[in-house]
């Protein structure tokens, strides 16, 4: 979602972290965020577990969730930061992505890796229909 990639980056830009926060699309077209994801950080289980309830009241149509993590590479590098972006739609699709990032110890500036990103199982809209790409 368009709003969770730039509230990410100014977060990390301004604070040296992302903090946990989400946004949703309701059934009108409107993207929200969930309050000011800049300055408040939230649990995310307790953000996922309220776009699930949205979503089986048929109130969005699709949601995503981001987060910071650390990844361990599979070829035995260093551990590296990433921005963790969940993003998930009423009609099944249902991805996650990692934008690995390293913050200058010295001005601060943050560099940004490539984000690749895979499928994974819904968590917000597991009562909906299935992705056609993915059957």
């Amino acid at each position: 979602m368009k709003v969770l990639v730039p509230c990410a980056l100014e977060s990390l830009c301004n604070e040296g972290i992302v903090r946990p926060f989400g946004a949703k699309l309701n059934t009108s077209g409107d993207v929200l965020p969930s309050l000011n994801p800049v300055q408040c950080g939230y649990d995310l289980e307790l953000l996922a577990d309220e776009f699930q309830h949205e979503a089986k009241r048929h109130s969005i149509r699709a949601a995503g969730l981001c987060c910071e993590t650390q990844q361990l590479p599979s070829h035995g590098d260093e551990p590296f930061h990433a921005i963790h972006y969940f993003f998930e739609h009423e009609r099944g699709m249902s991805i996650e992505a990692y934008q690995p990032y390293k913050v200058d110890a010295i001005d601060g500036a943050v560099e940004l890796g490539a984000m690749f990103v895979r499928w994974k199982e819904p968590r917000i809209f597991v009562e909906r229909g299935t992705d056609p790409a993915r059957t």
